[in-house]
């Protein structure tokens, strides 16, 4: 009740995978029941600033699982690896969410794809989903 969720009463459930579902900067919680409709957890607090980074490989593989994404706004710098996995029958977002409380600008993105190549970004708004291509 203190986290402002609904009760969803007892679930039977083998799996859960976090994810914005609706690009709004909230992490959502999606649950799959073994007998029942699925239950999403919707995240409606109010934040600060966020930012995800959508990669998609070209000389890497196509999904960049194993790209390092380190994003730096103000005297915060927080780093992001792209992986699969992570969740018993589910597959939580592998797109880097990055909360950066009060935050007007990104300074910097800096992407390191397994290939090798280096990709920076200087100066970038939040509060979006930003694309970027190796």
């Amino acid at each position: 009740d203190a986290a402002g969720l609904r009760k969803p009463g007892r679930l039977a459930a083998r799996a859960a995978a976090a994810a914005d579902i609706n690009n709004d900067g909230a992490v959502d919680v999606y649950v799959n029941q073994i007998d029942g409709p699925p239950v999403i957890l919707s995240n409606t607090s109010s934040r600060g600033a966020w930012l995800i980074v959508d990669l998609e490989g070209t000389e890497s593989n196509r999904s960049a699982i194993g790209a390092r994404v380190r994003v730096t706004a103000g005297k915060l710098t927080q780093w992001r690896t792209v992986q699969s996995g992570g969740s018993y029958i589910s597959q939580s977002d592998p797109r880097p969410h990055f909360g950066l409380g009060p935050a007007p600008e990104i300074d910097e993105i800096e992407v390191l794809w397994p290939s090798g190549k280096r990709t920076l970004m200087t100066s970038v708004t939040p509060n979006k989903v930003l694309k970027i291509r190796e």
